[in-house]
């Protein structure tokens, strides 16, 4: 059965980190301030999907060999979805299926209330890049082999990287780099998957083309397209050229007054953020500078479903409007191997064989939403979904289950049906561990009166002094551990800058735990101050 490839390593480890995390400072906390030992298990959280082998095979983008009836698609689709997008508790959800002559299957759920409903696509951006990179290479004004620095000097990149390289994510660029702090590696050569590569990518087609990359992206990338609802982390296409005529452009549905007429319908999807199984529209914004973790040309592009179809029927015409058919080729076999799986990475496509067809995928995630695109050329099929929440604990695996499900059903497959359950289950075990670490936070505010009482006994046999000095030495205490504790994650590979952005519950979390620990601390060193105070009014009143 064909499942989407999460083989371009966009799975965020922060749960994991987080489990192991949780156990060091629990152990910490206990064995230093409370004396106790404690043991917790965590759950185990599911893993990237399996990886099919890949095979270098040049697929036909303009021989389909499949036609899809379009009535048997919709009555499958429409029942599979109807069983398993509430099992995923994704907030909204859009859909498509296209082929190269147009769309078969479009549908939304929830949120988002038209097919205009724009959404952040997370890494499904990378491949609107290098579009955009090709199209300069066409014209050219950009060599694939010459060193990206030429392109961008002021980043002070290494000569040996390439624009091909940064397209192959195979410049060394560390994963959770930012393009302020990418520099190259160890994996200089091999693919390693780092947003900075295509965030360099963006600022390459900034320079050469002389406009932002927003504006380039709006004029020759979406606008062709009729992707008017589609932004690069700025204004929308219909912004950016001002009173949009799609036939100005000879856009794929310029011919479609149904669709013209739904134009003014575009709206963004606010996104929703996870906190302990509820998801949340908190208004968070992603920084937009060079030391943020991605930006508008590696996962911040905001699209919306109809805008996808278009995009992904693009790829299945051959390139039209946008690309030579060449250059849609180069984009989908200039590719290098995943020494991760068995699959291959080029130019923002993950490709992979299935049974010996050819498929080409790609999975998004950002702070706020969850995406999944694919393209099978040889049967002219290109799917899409999109998600408006992200959630580590279970939500996005449910998503991505969801959208193979999608896939199957479009190939006529037999699509499992998600686990009514395991959102809830996933989130129960979960918040049943934060409840055990707030607990055992608890502890030294819990053992406050013993303290207190160890500390009378002290003021009596060794004076004010050593009571105060030991309150001190708590705060002290406290503040190594919490300095620790929040450094933790940048010494195990992720920045604290991620780790609270993407997984809310784990900052919100943490900050009670801390918040615990400091009310222990206030509250020791405010009794060590009353306990040496009543000892100094004894001590004067004391009779000589």
């Amino acid at each position: 059965m064909l499942r989407f490839s999460r083989g371009c390593g966009v799975v965020h480890p922060f749960r994991s980190i987080y489990l192991i995390w949780a156990r060091f400072v629990t152990v910490v906390f206990i064995g230093v301030l409370c004396f106790i030992a404690v043991s917790t298990t965590h759950m185990a959280y599911a893993g990237e999907l399996a990886k099919q082998d890949a095979v270098s095979a040049t697929p036909s983008i303009d021989n389909p060999s499949t036609d899809l009836d379009s009535d048997e698609l919709s009555a499958a689709l429409d029942s599979y979805l109807s069983r398993n997008v509430g099992c995923t508790h994704e907030p909204g959800v859009a859909v498509a299926v296209v082929t190269s002559q147009g769309i078969a299957y479009m549908r939304t759920f929830g949120t988002c209330e038209s097919a205009g409903d724009a959404f952040y696509i997370g890494s499904l951006s990378k491949s609107m890049c290098a579009v955009a990179i090709m199209q300069l290479v066409e014209q050219g004004k950009i060599d694939l082999d010459a060193p990206a620095s030429d392109y961008a000097p002021e980043y002070l990149i290494s000569p040996e990287v390439s624009v091909r390289m940064l397209l192959n994510q195979t410049s060394g660029f560390g994963y959770y780099e930012s393009l302020n702090e990418a520099t190259v590696g160890d994996s200089f050569g091999e693919f390693s998957y780092a947003n900075a590569n295509y965030d360099l990518l963006g600022r390459i087609v900034e320079h050469v083309s002389g406009v932002s990359y927003s504006e380039y992206m709006a004029k020759y990338v979406f606008a062709p397209l009729n992707m008017v609802d589609s932004s690069a982390q700025g204004l929308r296409t219909n912004d950016v050229l001002g009173g949009y005529d799609s036939n100005t452009f000879g856009g794929i549905n310029d011919d479609d007054p149904d669709v013209a007429s739904t134009y003014s319908d575009s709206r963004n999807v606010l996104g929703h953020r996870n906190y302990f199984g509820r998801y949340v529209q908190d208004d968070f914004q992603h920084a937009e500078n060079d030391d943020a973790w991605g930006g508008p040309s590696s996962g911040y592009v905001s699209a919306s479903i109809r805008d996808m179809a278009n995009y992904l029927q693009m790829y299945l015409a051959g390139g039209k409007n946008v690309l030579d058919y060449d250059s849609i080729m180069q984009m989908f076999m200039s590719r290098v191997p995943d020494s991760g799986g068995d699959s291959y990475y080029g130019m923002g496509w993950t490709s992979y064989d299935n049974d010996g067809e050819l498929v080409f995928c790609h999975d998004g995630d950002v702070e706020t939403n969850v995406a999944s695109m694919a393209i099978l050329p040889d049967r002219d099929i290109g799917v899409v979904v999109l998600g408006d929440g992200y959630d580590s604990v279970a939500g996005n695996s449910l998503f991505f289950n969801l959208a193979n499900g999608v896939l199957d059903v479009a190939m006529g497959n037999n699509a499992v049906d998600l686990d009514e359950a395991e959102y809830d289950e996933a989130h129960a075990e979960a918040n049943a561990e934060w409840v055990h670490f707030w607990l055992i936070c608890a502890l030294p505010l819990l053992f406050v009166p013993v303290w207190c009482w160890a500390a009378r006994l002290l003021v009596r046999k060794m004076g004010k002094t050593v009571v105060l000095a030991a309150a001190i030495a708590d705060i002290a205490l406290f503040a190594c551990v919490f300095i620790w504790a929040i450094d933790f994650p940048r010494n195990m590979g992720t920045p604290w800058r991620d780790v609270s952005t993407f997984d809310p519950s784990i900052a919100l979390g943490l900050y009670i735990g801390f918040g615990l620990f400091v009310a222990a601390a206030v509250a020791r060193v405010v009794s060590a101050t009353i306990i040496a105070y009543r000892r100094r009014k004894q001590q004067n009143h004391a009779p000589e």
